[in-house]
């Protein structure tokens, strides 16, 4: 039988195949082996494939490297022969066994290589669907969403009800993996899913999952009694299941649940059990160890809890060492593993926990070991983030990450460590907006061809682009919105895969472009030294916060006391300051929460380092949407405002700004303006001012300016990269739920749009209003107009945080611009155009609404124009010539003597 089975002129493999699947014997995988070896050159190379496939199907929860092999060899023969039908399947089940195996990288390389077939049918949406899974685990929520989407297009469109209510469940996982439990989203999905639980045929495994997530939401709403009936018909579904894996994860939530409840002997029961059952799944046990912790910290057992917080940790990453408390997991296997999500929580808790053990304690070595591990977290955050591709992911983690950096800010404080604190406070800002420019660095750095970097930026503004056209499919509910958002889904596609060609042919560009520069406390003060510049920090949430003035030598480390109220103050500062003071009981009141808003936020001791240097302030949280100039260092003085002390600017990082420094501009052009003052939008009022204000600026630097239906979209995008000097006089605004906008005389540009473009300018001025103002993203800053020009190249802007005053707007930017032309710094200038507004003005003139809302962001030094700066190539030539002159004359009349 054995001699038929390996013949070469057997011309029907699979039966074969099937009569050695068929033996009963224990040899069988050695007859397989043997069978495979003498036909890997037989005739039927399609037939041996299929028997590869099949095979790699059985062999796969017996040996899932030995079923990744054959999978590979089907897929190497259906690939030669060009059979797409049968390759898809075996790139599903390959992409399934990397999925298993938690290698997701590859997992992500098969799927994408099925949909590159191109073919929409059943595979093609649970391929979505399974990538959906895929970036639900690394955390990259966006694409998830995304891919799921996809997925239920084809489900719902075709009728596969069972599919689609895992499609529904799938995306309610994911929200609670997110942390949601009230929103909206959550609800519809589970309603959906609900909807279908009769007629759509489903597992006993997709009700567990169900039971599962609902139990959740309940537990985080703190319905505790809803959670537990929830939790137990999971547990009842998943012993008819018979897995033990599942019963132990059921078990381990409603010990959970009891928990919180206080039932302390039900929840040790329950978690026990869960040990019991999840011997051998080390996930589990991992999940139960940290809810142990939990449970140990509640009752002040530091070590016990402790203990158990490290053996997650450990079972995560599925280590063999010695469970010791005091010690690190290593980055390096943090790196490889497919569990980041789960042990960055596992990390996080322990740290906190170490905090807590100070607190009980007050040893500050628990405090140095809690440094120590959220350093590592904050290691592992950053290879989260990385793995992210998509803008929002990021934006999700930055908020995870806030929390964290807090925290560990406040064990510096407890430790007097402010340059450590300084580290922390530094990756609490802006970070994506670092991590954009220093990819744009990259391209440079790694020599990447001129043509190749402008394909890139090609295909990024084409993504913009069509965000823009989905973000407007959304506002008007258009019935196109699946095919726009189709569109956004190619053209990410198309950018990932170009964005894989570099990184394979340019090395040096990956390294490159994931080496953010994060700076030193040494190398801040250095770069702030240089430009006789003080910095002032901030990192703030609800409830906490801290401040730090970095100087030369002299760093000054404070908590803010009471943040709550300070939160309340800078609730009524805006509100005051957005309108004129009309009265005196209006200049008293603001001048009350001006003044103890700068008691909160600049202490006394702090302020004798300020004196004689320029101060840049980097906030967070609503501290972003005041203005430091207009706070009052006196209670009693109408006219303390900090704008008379000190000259102020406003940056996203020290790392930003030095990094910013670096790119090079080269633009031909010193000046361009636009002045739209009546637009096709009749909603948006006429501005006959900003005609005059642009006219009076570009005359003082021989510059180019569009007004009326000239100063048009079209204009700004084509006309605007290669100038100096950016100059915008119009309407601005942004409104919750939609992106900011900046008008010109036929259309708006939204800041999608402005992402798609790019300058070269050394200075920007927004003059219109609310242009510093945006989404609020925790850990990440406001989402401006302000921001979207530094991201498109910018390295100084002018930008304001309310609706600006036409009138002292206009005065103001004028003289702005002549302090520039006399060769003052741009803080300077924009601190003597405001002096001298309000000189000029008092009463209700002289409110901060008509001159604190114009803002400086960014680099503060001088405007060198073109045609200065040959002025002062020439006059340094003159100079070096009457010196050779005199030295010659010297010389001669030394020589005659």
């Amino acid at each position: 039988m054995t001699e038929i089975l390996f013949s070469q002129d057997s011309v029907n493999l699979k039966s074969a195949y099937d009569s050695i699947m068929a033996l009963n014997t224990n040899t069988k995988e050695e007859v397989l082996t043997t069978f495979f070896k003498e036909n890997q050159n037989h005739p039927d190379q399609l037939g041996l494939s299929l028997c590869y496939h099949e095979y790699s199907r059985k062999i796969f929860e017996k040996n899932i490297n030995t079923a990744i092999r054959y999978a590979k060899q089907a897929i190497a023969i259906r690939a030669k022969y060009q059979d797409t039908s049968a390759l898809s399947k075996s790139l599903y089940a390959l992409g399934y066994y990397y999925k298993v195996k938690g290698d997701y990288v590859k997992s992500v390389d098969a799927y994408t290589k099925i949909l590159d077939f191109g073919k929409q049918d059943n595979l093609c949406a649970k391929t979505y669907n399974s990538l959906g899974v895929i970036y639900r685990r690394i955390g990259d929520f966006d694409k998830t969403r995304t891919n799921f989407i996809k997925a239920r297009q084809y489900f719902k469109k075709n009728k596969k009800n069972r599919l689609l209510f895992r499609n529904h469940i799938d995306m309610s996982q994911m929200y609670t993996k997110m942390g949601w439990s009230n929103d909206i989203e959550i609800i519809s999905h589970l309603q959906q899913a609900d909807s279908l639980l009769k007629n759509a045929e489903v597992s006993d495994l997709d009700k567990m999952r169900l039971y599962q997530i609902l139990g959740g939401i309940y537990y985080k709403q703190e319905k505790y009694v809803k959670a537990i009936e929830y939790h137990t018909k999971a547990l009842e579904v998943s012993q008819t299941i018979e897995d033990s894996s599942y019963i132990a994860m059921n078990y381990n939530n409603l010990g959970l649940v009891y928990k919180k409840y206080q039932e302390d002997d039900n929840a040790l029961t329950y978690f026990d059990k869960a040990l019991e059952y999840g011997k051998k799944d080390a996930q589990i046990q991992a999940m139960v160890f940290n809810n142990l912790g939990d449970y140990y910290i509640d009752r002040q057992d530091f070590r016990k809890a402790l203990d158990y917080y490290h053996k997650a940790i450990v079972y995560t990453l599925e280590e063999e060492t010695p469970v010791t408390y005091t010690t690190m997991p290593d980055i390096e296997d943090l790196k490889i593993s497919p569990y980041k999500l789960e042990v960055l929580g596992y990390i996080t808790d322990k740290a906190n926990a170490w905090i807590a053990y100070y607190d009980y304690d007050t040893q500050k070595k628990y405090l140095e070991y809690a440094l120590e591990t959220f350093k590592i977290a904050d290691l592992l955050v950053d290879i989260i983030r990385f793995e992210s591709t998509e803008f929002q992911s990021k934006l999700f983690w930055r908020a995870q990450s806030a929390s964290l950096y807090i925290k560990a800010v406040e064990v510096c404080f407890l430790l007097g460590k402010p340059k450590e604190a300084f580290y922390f406070m530094e990756k609490n800002k802006a970070l994506l907006l670092l991590e954009d420019r220093t990819q744009e660095k990259a391209k440079a750095d790694a020599n990447l061809p001129e043509k190749l970097s402008e394909r890139e930026f090609d295909l990024r503004r084409l993504i913009h682009l069509a965000e823009e056209e989905l973000n407007k499919a959304r506002s008007k509910t258009l019935p196109n919105i699946d095919i726009v958002r189709d569109v956004v889904y190619d053209r990410k596609n198309e950018y990932e895969k170009f964005i894989d060609s570099l990184e394979t042919g340019y090395p040096k560009y990956h390294q490159y472009k994931r080496k953010l520069q994060v700076v030193s406390y040494e190398e801040s003060e250095i770069f702030l030294n240089k430009n006789n510049q003080v910095a002032v920090y901030y990192i703030l949430n609800d409830t906490d916060g801290y401040g730090l003035v970095v100087a030369n030598g002299s760093p000054q480390f404070f908590k803010i006391p009471n943040v709550p109220e300070l939160h309340n103050n800078i609730n009524s500062l805006q509100q005051k300051i957005a309108i004129p003071l009309y009265t005196k009981a209006d200049a008293d009141a603001y001048q009350n929460v001006a003044y103890h808003i700068y008691k909160a936020i600049l202490p006394i001791p702090e302020q004798t380092l300020l004196l004689d240097k320029q101060l840049v302030v980097i906030p967070d949280g609503n501290l972003q949407h005041i203005p430091f100039e207009a706070l009052m260092s006196s209670p009693t003085n109408t006219d303390s405002y900090l704008l008379h002390q000190y000259s102020i600017s406003y940056a996203y990082s020290l790392s930003f700004l030095k990094l910013n420094e670096t790119v090079p501009r080269t633009p031909e052009y010193d000046f361009i303006g636009f002045a739209p003052v009546h637009f096709t939008d009749t909603t948006m009022v006429s501005l006959p001012r900003s005609s005059k204000e642009v006219t009076e600026i570009a005359s003082l630097f021989s510059g180019d300016f569009y007004e009326e239906s000239q100063a048009s979209k079209n204009s700004f995008i084509e006309q605007a990269s290669n100038y100096k000097i950016i100059h915008l006089s119009t309407h601005a605004d942004t409104r919750e739920g939609s992106s900011p906008w900046i008008a010109f005389y036929d259309d708006k540009l939204s800041l999608e749009e402005l992402y798609a473009t790019k300058n070269q300018a050394d200075l920007v001025v927004l003059s219109a209003c609310k242009t510093s103002q945006g989404e609020l993203k925790t850990g990440e800053g406001v989402l401006s107009l302000a921001r979207g020009f530094f991201n498109t190249g910018t390295r100084s802007v002018v930008s304001t945080l309310w609706n600006a005053n036409e009138k002292s707007t206009h005065e103001i930017m004028t003289t702005f611009y002549k302090n520039l032309k006399k060769g003052e710094t741009k803080a300077s200038a924009l601190q003597h155009a405001k002096r001298t507004y309000l000189q000029k003005y008092s009463g209700i003139e002289a409110s901060p609404y008509y001159w604190g809302a114009p803002i400086l962001i960014g680099h503060t030094d001088q405007v060198v124009m073109a045609s200065d700066f040959y002025m002062y190539v020439l006059i340094g030539i003159g100079v070096l010539l009457i010196t050779i002159w005199m030295w010659g004359y010297l010389r001669r009349k030394k020589q005659n003597t």
